[in-house]
């Protein structure tokens, strides 16, 4: 039909192309080429600048080549630099010096490995420098003693005399070595003159762990126990029994157990009585056995909390009172309990606690601590000191991550106990989330002749002391726990942390690693985690991204129930989207 159509029109297609048209349009475009013509004449000309062509190829060639050029001379440079990260895949590695602009994309070792093919591969930040603790003095410079702290006393600056941290120096500085403490780490010499000096200001200190923070505030807190009862203020010689000068709190009953036996062994020498209180128990004795006078009161938070709630323990005479791992103490779980104990301390009447010096300490910089603070003391008076490796991977440790799949998670676990066994004087701690996963592999182990001690929640407080005391006396090598090791525990015999579960953020990571490489540790530390979950991958990446790009880590958040909540949360928005 369209062809039949097609020839009809034809004819009358002709008709229009006729002899008379064609003359008629080639005269109408022969005119409008001459107007245009003359137009182009009329107009002045731009300048062409013409660059000869060998010339225009080879700068071609050069502005191609500027980035393989860069990676060369990049690659010349870091010749001879120390590899910080090795990967399976060498493509990978990253030196020390290797530098990343602010548009590159950063290939991360961790990159795909949410991804089920990724099973086997692994990466290792190795240990590339000394320990900041130990060795942060500049060169041919030596590490300051605790002998050399000095502090001008208030009461005597008239005289013009400098006096050194106590009146009772002598028995001080041998107390201190006695414990094996006489030269400074980077966070004592950096807040110690401050605290000795300043004794109206509340101090926050963050340091990585291992670093020796205990002394930063027991220090002080000793002495000004001693300026206390060498004063001749009637009131403070006879006050009742169990009203201690000073309080330090810790989250945990082994950390204060822990914090307790320091200061037991500083205080004896000073004349200063130091008692632990872990839970109520006290309450429950006889008269005749309560405790006597108490100059230094160590504790857990849950059991203070009820000591002084009942009365049992006096507020009336506490001068100053200690943190420690401060950003647990201020996770959500205990910080309205915290603030409300805080706010029964100091002079009564008053808004803010005043009377009362605060000393806190932790691993990491607590979350959003202005504002919980803020309804506790004046924020312009406390101060704040912290070392330059806060929030960062530990660069003295060698760690291996290694990329797991969920069914073959125990035999890879079990290889490499196996091989870390292979020296049996070597101390393993093993990191589980869950208590139910650390009391399944303690039992694992056993059935495969490995001598093994577990600690976590479920295990009676009793209990784990003793298998605490195991693991440290060297009758069984192994310790499988949850992250309530991860704190406080005396760990300076753990040669190796396996992280069975990797954890599922940034602030646990970082205190499980300081379990090992810590001042006063044996050496030959490192670090295996076994990476098998999407939100361990993510929490990897975060911290291999720091390490190549030489930054903290960032959000580093110890709040667990604010991190579940997020989660929460959000899984709920991709479910309703």
């Amino acid at each position: 039909m369209r062809r039949v159509y097609l020839n009809l029109l034809c004819p009358v297609w002709n008709s229009r192309l006729s002899n008379n048209f064609i003359p008629r349009l080639s005269l109408q475009f022969a005119r409008s080429l001459q107007l245009s013509s003359v137009h182009n004449q009329l107009m002045p000309q731009k300048p062409v600048i013409t660059i000869p062509v060998p010339v225009e190829k080879r700068a071609l060639k050069r502005h191609q080549n500027i980035r393989k050029l860069a990676k060369e001379q990049d690659k010349i440079r870091l010749k001879d630099k120390p590899l910080v990260i090795a990967c399976k895949r060498s493509e990978l590695n990253h030196k020390l010096g290797q530098t990343y602009g602010k548009l590159d994309a950063v290939h991360l070792a961790s990159q795909g490995w949410k991804n089920r093919k990724s099973y086997d591969d692994y990466f290792t930040i190795n240990g590339f420098q000394s320990i900041k603790a130990k060795y942060f003095m500049k060169d041919n410079e030596t590490r300051p003693k605790f002998s050399q702290l000095q502090y001008l006393d208030p009461a005597l600056g008239k005289r013009g005399k400098v006096y050194l941290i106590f009146k009772n120096l002598y028995v001080t500085v041998a107390a201190l070595k006695s414990c094996g403490f006489e030269e400074l780490t980077n966070i004592q010499a950096e807040s110690l003159p401050t605290i000795l000096e300043d004794k109206e200001s509340h101090s926050l200190l963050a340091a990585e762990t291992g670093n020796g923070k205990t002394l930063c505030f027991l220090l002080p807190i000793l002495q000004n126990i001693i300026r206390l009862k060498g004063s001749v203020s009637v009131e403070v010689n006879n006050r009742p029994n169990r009203s201690p000068l000073a309080v330090v709190v810790a989250p945990s009953r082994e950390l204060a157990n822990q914090i307790e036996g320091v200061a037991r062994h500083l205080a004896e020498q000073l004349g200063v009585k130091v008692e632990l209180f872990l839970g109520g128990s006290a309450l429950k004795l006889p008269s005749d056995q309560k405790h006597g006078q108490v100059d230094l009161a160590v504790g857990s938070f849950g059991g203070l909390v009820k000591l002084f709630g009942t009365g049992y323990l006096k507020r009336k005479y506490v001068t100053e009172i200690a943190l420690d791992e401060v950003d647990t103490l201020l996770d959500d779980t205990f910080k309205d309990s915290l603030l409300q104990f805080l706010k029964r301390f100091g002079r009564s009447g008053l808004s803010l606690m005043t009377g009362t010096r605060l000393l806190m300490a932790g691993a990491t910089f607590p979350t959003n601590f202005d504002n919980y603070m803020s309804s506790i003391v004046e924020l312009e008076n406390i101060n704040k000191f912290s070392t330059n490796q806060i929030h960062k991977v530990l660069y003295h440790l060698p760690q291996k991550f290694i990329r797991v799949s969920s069914g073959r998670k125990l035999k890879n676990f079990t290889d490499i106990l196996e091989k870390s066994t292979a020296n049996k004087n070597k101390k393993i701690l093993v990191f589980c989330n869950k208590t139910t996963t650390a009391e399944f592999l303690n039992h694992h182990l056993r059935e495969n002749n490995f001598k093994s001690v577990n600690f976590n929640h479920n295990v009676p407080p009793t209990k784990r002391a003793v298998n605490y005391r195991e693991f440290a006396c060297g009758e069984t090598n192994i310790m499988i726990a949850t992250d309530l090791a991860s704190r406080g525990l005396d760990t300076t015999m753990v040669q190796h942390v396996i992280n069975y579960d990797f954890p599922l953020n940034v602030a646990d990571y970082i205190h499980r690693v300081g379990r090992v490489g810590r001042v006063g540790s044996c050496g030959g530390g490192h670090v295996t985690s076994l990476v098998d979950t999407p939100l361990g991958v993510d929490v990897l990446q975060r911290i291999e991204m720091a390490v190549r790009k030489d930054k903290e880590i960032v959000n580093v958040n110890n709040n667990i129930i604010r991190i579940i909540k997020h989660r929460a949360s959000k899984k709920e928005e991709q479910e309703f989207d």
